[in-house]
């Protein structure tokens, strides 16, 4: 016999990306310039957009950096990301590896 009781408290709302997202794109491609000249390439295998919170969480994530040249300095893989479209910050997570 099972028996419980209930509290009336219900859970709080969990964000999955793969039921949620307002948009999904495969092999996104976005490219950052500031006065017209390319500073950052970013890649990533798949890209789940969220409007309300103005973020994108990336998978296989690859972005190339430029200096104010337009010249290549580095590059930064990583299996997940968080894109804030709104600020332009982005933060990547496991296995980061910067060249």
């Amino acid at each position: 016999m099972v028996s419980g009781c209930d509290t009336g408290i219900k859970p709080t709302a969990t964000i999955a990306a793969t039921d949620s997202a307002d948009q999904i794109l495969i092999n996104m491609s976005h490219y950052v310039t500031d006065g017209g000249i390319q500073r950052a390439h970013v890649r990533a295998d798949t890209a789940y957009f969220f409007s309300p919170m103005q973020t994108a969480e990336l998978r296989s994530v690859h972005i190339t950096f430029y200096d104010t040249e337009g010249a290549e300095t580095s590059t930064l893989t990583s299996r997940e990301g968080t894109y804030h479209w709104r600020s332009g910050d982005m933060e990547a997570r496991i296995n980061v590896v910067v060249v």
